[in-house]
């Protein structure tokens, strides 16, 4: 099993512009994918298309390369508000689970954006998956709502937009963070993100994307970066990171006393999808 993590340039305002993107990046890379694998796309890779369209688009993508795929997400009309949303398909392209920003981020308040209510879980072959929209993945709330029982993997899309006029800063607490996360959970955490210095209104991105490996093979393994790498992909070794959090519980350092969420309790399939999700 494999994750692709992207790190994606230019940003495009249009969805059709960033979708031809990502096709010619997977296309430039010749990657080749199994079932089982996983593509994230970056925060806002829809931008504001419509929710049909972007549904409709996004599972003909993950139908064509046959693997799962996490949509980043879209601006999505609700009434008087918007919500910051994506969705996961499978490779047949059927929708296993949705998910919304918790927390939308200072410009996005002020552009009309509401809070979501939805986290997304889902499992593959064993191996159970959350994925928080960039700021949620900051909040200790969050997680502790949603941890039960444990994920093996995170997955992030963001937009890391920064008020600094250099990304290195936030490179930095992106990455201790992710760390902190991976080692935390005894998860794999997986960033997609902008290249830097993609824009959103004002500000630029700081290219964060990467993999933090809770129980790495050497010293210096804690975190790959993408670097200048629009698409990368990463193993993921389910067996080794179970190993080390039962190490840690042994050792009592791991303790599921304080996650009350429910990991089957994951957002609503589409009532097209006959399997059931978790």
């Amino acid at each position: 099993m494999k994750v692709f993590l992207t790190q994606l340039r230019p940003y495009g305002h249009d969805f059709g512009k960033n979708l031809d993107l990502i096709k010619r990046q997977i296309d430039k890379a010749r990657l080749e994918f199994s079932s089982e694998d996983i593509l994230l796309l970056p925060e806002l890779f829809g931008c504001d298309s419509d929710k049909t369209l972007y549904e409709n688009s996004v599972s003909e993508l993950a139908r064509n390369l046959r693997l799962h795929l996490v949509s980043g997400s879209h601006h999505e009309e609700r009434g008087a508000g918007r919500v910051n949303c994506g969705f996961v398909v499978d490779p047949a392209g059927e929708i296993l689970s949705r998910y919304e920003k918790l927390r939308p981020y200072g410009i996005e308040s002020k552009l009309g954006v509401v809070p979501g209510k939805l986290a997304g879980q889902f499992d593959i072959d064993g191996c159970r998956v959350l994925v928080l929209i960039c700021a949620d993945f900051w909040y200790s709330e969050v997680f502790l709502s949603q941890l039960n029982p444990r994920p093996d993997l995170i997955l992030v899309p963001t937009f890391s937009i920064s008020s600094r006029a250099a990304p290195l800063a936030a490179r930095s607490l992106w990455r201790s963070m992710a760390v902190s996360r991976a080692y935390e959970f005894s998860a794999y955490v997986g960033i997609s993100d902008w290249a830097y210095p993609c824009q959103y209104h004002a500000l630029k991105s700081s290219s964060v994307a990467g993999l933090a490996d809770p129980r790495p093979r050497h010293h210096d393994g804690f975190f790959s970066e993408l670097g200048r790498s629009p698409i990368q992909g990463f193993a993921i070794d389910i067996p080794r990171i179970r190993e080390l959090r039962q190490h840690r519980s042994n050792h009592a350092f791991l303790s599921d006393e304080t996650l009350t969420g429910n990991f089957s309790n994951a957002s609503k399939p589409d009532a097209r999808r006959k399997k059931r999700a978790t």
